[in-house]
This record gives C-alpha cells, structure tokens and sequence, in this order.
C-alpha cells in the first residue's frame, strides 16, 4: 500500500532538509528520502563556511539573499532543535598570491561594500602580517571582509533535520528506484521499501543529482567533484581568520573552528597535498596517517607541525 505525502523530498542534507522543515511550517505534509544516514553527504562533511561575498554574476544576489535567510534562522533551527551547530563569526581573508591577483582583488573591495551584511577593506602586506604573523610572507596583500559564519556542517544539518522532524517531516532511510507519472506530472516516488503518492517531487540530492537523470530520462550535467579537508589538532594561538588564496589553479582553506583547524586542500595520487597554502611559503605534504579521526587523535598536532614545511608557521 502506498503512502500519501504533499510532498517528498528526495536528499536529506541540508538543502532537502531545509525545505522540507519550510514547507512543514506551511502546514504540508513532507516525507524525506534519504538513502543514507542524515549528515552522511556532502552536506555533512563540507567547511561549513557561509560567505556569498565571493560569488558573482547570476548567482551574486542569490547567495546573498540565502546568506541572510541563514542568518536570521541559525539561532531559532539550534533552539528548536537541541542540536549547538558550533556557529561562528569570523573575518575572511583572501590573499593575493601572485601580482596579477592584485587587479582583481582590489576592485572586490568596493563590490563587497555595495552589501549591507558586509563591510571589506584592502590590507597590504604589512597589515596582513599583523592581523595573522602565521601567513606566509610572500603574499602580495589581501581582502579582508568582517562578519562571515563559519559552522560545524554535520551539526548544522541535523539540526535543521530534527527541526523539520518535530514539525511533523517524515524521514525514511531509503533508495528511491523510479518515479511514476500521471501524465507530465511526478505522482509516485518508488523507493526499495515503499511507495509514495505525493503531489509534488523536490529533487534535492545537490552533486547526485545526476543520478535523476534515470528517473527523468533527461541528461543532468551534474557530477560530484573531489575536494579533501584535512582536520589537525588545534594551534596552541587560535587562528582568528578563515584564510583563502588561489595559486597555480590550486584553493586552500584555512580555519580554526572551535576545536581545531580545518585545511581544504586538493587530493593526489592518495596523500593530502596543501599547494602553497596560505600559511605556507612553499607547498607541503600531509599524510592520511595524520588525518584527525578515532585511530590517529593523539599527538597528531605534533606530527603534522613537525613535518609541514618550516615555513608554514612563525609560531605554533
């Protein structure tokens, strides 16, 4: 037998899960399907960084109008929810690199000022030295920009889960298999355990969604893409900034959430590769053996300062 819903939710991270907990408010009936455990995607294991300053064109104004929706419902999701998403403001920094950076970055500055939520200012050399000794000399300047969030990703997801949960959301733990149609429009979710007749499909399976393509017989261009966070034991002087910079097409994250700090990097031939990263004046190697998990926590601080170039840190 099959069972009813207003609306099913395909993908509980925290995109599904936030419209799912939206439209529960309006008084829908919403079931999530989700073929994992809450929090167990991308949603679960991404930075956690909420700073639309650094998109533009079409998506410009979007990312902002989402950063304010973030804003005005983080205290209320944790309320409800019981779940502490470890929220944090923080000052963002992106570095100049390179002397081409400098054009580009320096016109950010003024396109950053045009938003309300937001104020950036240009530092040069000296001033970044002084906001952060710990950041490599070579750098060319940086972007400062006041008032950006930075979360615990799993946190904040199942917060906004158990928030739509205790409105009355459904969620399943389940692969959906195949739609069904009541002629162009979606009227049952098949999943491997049960059916559900709903009267509307809200595809929310974010690098998955690909996936749908089956379902839909249409191509989404749509693929997951591979990036690494390497978790090491905290700095004995807190890192105070979220640090970001680009070099030979590489990214690297730097930020210290409430416990320790997290570095985005990219991912080679199976070690963890920090490519000029911002703390760094040269490029350094981090093993998966260092990595923060339950077989390597003690003593990963020492193991991985010992080993990062000596030009990574002017103090621990």
């Amino acid at each position: 037998m099959s069972v009813k819903s207003d609306v099913v939710v395909i993908g509980g991270g925290v995109i599904g899960s936030s419209i799912a907990l939206q439209l529960a408010s309006d008084g829908l009936t919403v079931t999530v399907v989700e073929r994992d455990s809450i929090g167990n995607g991308a949603s679960g294991f991404a930075l956690g960084l909420i700073n639309p300053t650094n998109e533009t064109g079409n998506i410009e104004s979007l990312n902002h109008e989402s950063y304010l929706m973030h804003r005005d419902q983080l205290e209320r999701i944790q309320d409800e929810s019981g779940v502490d998403a470890q929220v944090r403001t923080k000052p963002h920094l992106e570095l100049a690199l390179t002397e081409e950076d400098l054009p580009e970055l320096r016109a950010e500055v003024d396109r950053i000022n045009r938003f309300d939520a937001f104020y950036s200012e240009w530092l040069p050399p000296t001033d970044v030295a002084k906001a952060e000794p710990r950041i490599t000399e070579q750098n060319f300047g940086g972007v400062l920009v006041e008032n950006v969030f930075i979360l615990d990703s799993y946190n904040y997801t199942l917060a906004v889960a158990q928030a739509a949960e205790k409105r009355g959301v459904n969620f399943v733990t389940s692969t959906v298999r195949d739609l069904s149609w009541n002629k162009s429009a979606i009227s049952k979710v098949v999943t491997d355990q049960e059916e559900y007749d709903c009267g509307s499909v809200v595809f929310a399976m974010g690098p998955w969604t690909g996936t749908a393509g089956v379902w839909l017989d249409v191509d989404i261009p749509i693929v997951p893409q591979k990036g690494e966070i390497v978790r090491i034991a905290g700095f004995d002087k807190p890192l105070n900034h979220h640090i970001h910079g680009f070099h030979l097409n590489s990214s690297c994250s730097v930020v210290q959430k409430r416990r320790r700090p997290d570095l985005a990097c990219s991912h080679q031939t199976g070690r963890y590769r920090v490519r000029h990263s911002p703390l760094c004046g040269s490029a350094g190697v981090v093993n998966p053996a260092w990595i923060e998990d339950d077989s390597c926590a003690r003593g990963a601080r020492g193991r991985v300062a010992n080993r990062l170039p000596q030009t990574c840190f002017t103090g621990r």
